[in-house]
């Protein structure tokens, strides 16, 4: 998910730029702005994933024979048995995220001190008082330098302004009880993202082409009085702090309570309920500078939004002579009030233009060169987010080809609520798992394959006394817009 594709303003003149134009060396500061933008509604998942179907293409809907699945479909109570998932806990993590969170603490300084900025400003001056070629190569090095940093950051670990990239980590807990066809549960989903966003500073001078070498000296003439132009506001007031990179957060934690029943409306229909509780806690905020050196951590904190509510679900099970079974499901019937939050920054942006007369004449000077003045504005922008949940629809198709191997298909959100979804077809998914006793009743293994999200998906599941089964997935999670590490162990009987 791209949170802030609509964030960044830019007020920047693009100029032609040609030699004969200079600088003047006074700053416009132009008035304050404030800027609020259209709400953003984030896509977030519905219920509580197991890992187990994750590396089998998410398909649940009709699935749950292993495990207590009334989350996915109350339906699936129908298998009338008794058991215990007395600790479960499943965390996810992409491998981006630690890298990228490593690189804020890394660049501590650079994020305080602007070093980058200052030592492309530092390049430029060289450029202007050098008296020969080798001054100016030495000169253009260090420009090229200043601006590894921000190449860096966009290249590895932000993405360009308008796609950023999300990094984030999910933890679920969860207790679950089924006896005969009554089950309960009780989990938590926590969701932590950040994403680093590239200030409209740092985007132009990204874009100012720079040259190898000293040969084309348009082009090079051109590359120095834009990166001048683009700085010297900067470097003039003294003002940093915002057209530097900065970091948001958007953490979210759900607390569910459900209880759910099943029974067989006749020998091959069986239908359930769940009746839940949630309880959403919700924060959007900017991160403080100092808080870049355990990023980790601090997206746990500052959930200052919550909301309660109940609403339930509805499931049938229908079984087929062939042993296929279809689920059917709709999810969060009753509407759950909607949980805002408004994430603030100021962001500073540079620019220049040509400069006017009191007639609004271009300005020129005595040798007729064009005279350029340098613009500089801040905005406060605020930025409204808000989490909705959603009725789903779900269907699912489970096949057992032998007595350890099943396919499954789900045709997830049919009446498009669901804002993970982007294209429809991410709504088509499908897997298999392969079970193997390798050690009876002792040791057992299961491997998983499917398509989801269109995506791949993997996953490897050990059985342990049947008491302890430890699972892992790998599979691409929407939420954070690339492939997850997924992991989860659950002791019960």
């Amino acid at each position: 998910m791209k949170f802030l594709s609509t964030l960044l303003l830019f007020f920047l003149i693009n100029i032609s730029l040609l030699a004969q134009y200079v600088l003047d060396p006074t700053i416009v500061v132009l008035p304050d702005q404030d800027v609020t933008t259209e709400s953003i509604s984030l896509p977030v998942p519905t219920f509580k994933e197991d890992v187990k179907y994750i590396g089998m293409g998410k398909t649940g809907t009709a699935n749950g024979r292993k495990i207590n699945a009334m989350m996915y479909n109350p339906a699936l109570l129908s298998r009338s048995r008794f058991s215990v998932d007395g600790l479960n806990i499943s965390v996810s993590l992409p491998p981006e995220t630690y890298n990228a969170a490593n690189f804020l603490n890394n660049n501590f300084d650079e994020f305080k001190d602007a070093f980058s900025l200052k030592e492309v400003w530092s390049g430029v001056q060289d450029f202007k008082s050098a008296t020969d070629v080798n001054q100016q190569l030495a000169a253009l090095r260090k420009i090229q330098n200043g601006l590894r940093f921000p190449n860096e950051l966009v290249s590895r670990f932000s993405g360009p302004t308008d796609n950023p990239i999300t990094h984030g980590i999910r933890t679920i807990p969860s207790l679950a009880v089924q006896v005969g066809n009554f089950g309960f549960t009780l989990y938590g989903v926590g969701q932590s993202a950040f994403q680093v966003v590239n200030s409209t500073v740092l985007d132009a001078l990204l874009k100012v082409p720079i040259p190898d070498d000293v040969n084309n000296a348009q082009q090079l003439a051109d590359a120095i009085l834009s990166l001048e132009g683009l700085l010297q506001p900067l470097i003039n007031l003294n003002d940093f702090k915002d057209a530097e990179p900065f970091a948001y957060s958007i953490s979210y934690a759900d607390v569910v309570g459900a209880a759910g029943y099943s029974f067989n409306l006749t020998p091959k229909l069986s239908i359930g309920a769940n009746l839940k509780v949630v309880h959403r806690r919700f924060s959007a905020k900017k991160l403080l500078l100092e808080e870049y050196d355990n990023i980790l951590n601090i997206l746990k904190r500052d959930l200052n939004q919550s909301v309660t509510g109940f609403t339930f679900d509805i499931g049938a099970l229908y079984k087929l002579p062939t042993k296929t079974e279809i689920g059917l499901t709709i999810q969060n019937i009753i509407p759950v009030k909607k949980i805002s939050s408004t994430m603030s920054t100021d962001v500073s942006a540079t620019g220049y233009d040509y400069k006017r007369d009191a007639n609004g004449n271009v300005v020129l000077t005595a040798q007729g060169d064009t005279v350029l003045q340098s613009l500089y504005q801040k905005y406060h922008v605020h930025i409204p987010f808000d989490l909705k949940l959603p009725m789903i629809i779900n269907l699912g198709i489970i096949h057992p080809i032998t007595e350890n191997w099943d396919i499954a298909f789900d045709w997830k959100d049919i009446s498009e609520q669901d804002l993970l979804y982007e294209d429809y077809l991410q709504r088509f998914n499908i897997g298999t798992e392969y079970r193997l006793d390798a050690i009876k009743d002792m040791l057992g293994a299961a491997f998983r394959v499917g398509m989801a999200d269109k995506h791949f998906t993997a996953g490897l599941g050990l059985n342990i006394y049947k008491a302890v089964q430890i699972d892992g997935a790998y599979a691409y999670d929407a939420f954070v817009g690339s492939y997850s590490y997924y992991a989860q162990l659950r002791i019960g009987w």
